[in-house]
């Protein structure tokens, strides 16, 4: 090699200037970083997708004033029967002097099941659960349980109904057997039910006398089993009796 020589770095562009050390580029580097990271063709590129939250929403119930307590809650009730869901009592307080009570739906809580954790060779027997499912609730310090608010109104003297929060995280039953409180027996089921025992008919025979001689009854529990559906047209043998408890029942049938 000759004085004059220049000596070319492996690597080198005409348009980096010879002799700087600071643009010559790291090949060796750059080689080694390519052999120590190599791109995974088969990792997941993106985290798995969310549980989906997409069902029917639930109807918020009619807002406004009613004369009682009870008939507040009432016509809470009748409403989730007719879409859904149901309310069960949570909590009752004083404001400004105020009385109001606090309604939160009946799935809300902390999931708790029945019985404990079974070993690993019981996992396939069957096993009662709650029908929680994980809603807030005012006692976790979360946001407020969906449901209504009964507010005694001094002014008006009424009760006012009141939602604090609309949103529940699951969808609405399909059927009013889903909820206990609507599997409860009527006002009027109940007071036959203490007529008969106070007159001393056995259980069994008020079972059987509810069951097949009151049509009222028993159309009354067709009508909740089709909740919300309702029949068009219903055909009958003539009985009377039988008529005039689906005119009561079903007025518009």
């Amino acid at each position: 090699m000759s004085k004059n020589s220049i000596d070319i770095p492996k690597g080198f562009s005409p348009s980096e200037p010879v002799g700087d050390p600071a643009a010559q580029p790291n090949h060796q580097k750059s080689e080694q970083a390519s052999i120590e990271a190599p791109t995974d063709t088969n990792a997941e590129t993106s985290e798995p997708p969310a549980e989906s939250s997409d069902f029917p929403p639930i109807p918020l119930p009619p807002i406004g004033s009613h004369p009682s307590k009870d008939a507040c809650v009432k016509s809470v009730q009748q409403f989730g029967m007719q879409n859904g869901f149901a309310v069960a009592s949570a909590n009752q307080y004083l404001v400004q002097g105020q009385q109001q009570f606090v309604y939160q739906c009946d799935k809300a809580g902390k999931y708790r099941p029945h019985q404990k954790p079974k070993k690993a060779q019981d996992v396939d027997e069957e096993e009662e659960e709650t029908n929680k499912t994980d809603e807030p609730n005012d006692a976790e310090g979360t946001a407020p349980t969906p449901g209504p608010n009964a507010a005694h109104n001094d002014k008006t003297k009424q009760w006012d109904l009141e939602i604090r929060n609309p949103n529940h995280n699951h969808p609405p039953s399909t059927h009013p057997g889903a909820h206990i409180i609507h599997r409860r027996f009527t006002e009027s089921q109940g007071e036959t039910i203490s007529t008969l025992t106070s007159a001393g008919v056995p259980p069994l025979k008020i079972k059987n006398t509810m069951m097949k001689g009151d049509f009222t009854w028993a159309l009354d529990q067709l009508r909740l089993a089709l909740s919300p559906h309702v029949p068009q047209v219903i055909l009958t043998d003539k009985e009377q009796a039988l008529m005039n408890a689906i005119e009561f029942i079903f007025p518009t049938a």
